[in-house]
């Protein structure tokens, strides 16, 4: 990924994969915006989201900061309905922008 000032971080769509597994399962379609730069373009799971959150926690104990910001809670039902993956689009864009809003992030 390119170096240069990080602008925004958008969730801008969804999409299903087998990636090799007789499931499917949804990513999440991520754009980098750069100061300078293309955008990058990123297909993220959930779960990856999760292990992010995770890293952020982990950070933010260190500095002496209490607050992480939420993710969309994950679903085991009802995981593959549209409007659902369209709230939790929302969601992840909503945790993307308060990282970057307390600049928990650095990508």
């Amino acid at each position: 990924m390119a170096d240069g000032a990080l602008r925004r971080v958008l969730v801008v769509g969804y999409g299903r994969r087998h990636e090799g597994k007789p499931e499917e399962h949804v990513i999440y379609s991520v754009v980098v915006l750069r100061e300078g730069h293309d955008d990058d373009q990123l297909y993220k799971r959930f779960s990856e989201f999760c292990k992010l959150q995770e890293k952020i926690a982990v950070v933010s104990h260190q500095q002496g900061k209490q607050f992480v910001p939420p993710l969309p809670p994950k679903l085991l039902v009802g995981a593959n309905e549209r409007a659902v993956l369209i709230e939790r689009v929302a969601g992840l864009q909503n945790f993307l922008d308060l990282c970057m809003l307390l600049s928990l992030i650095h990508i």
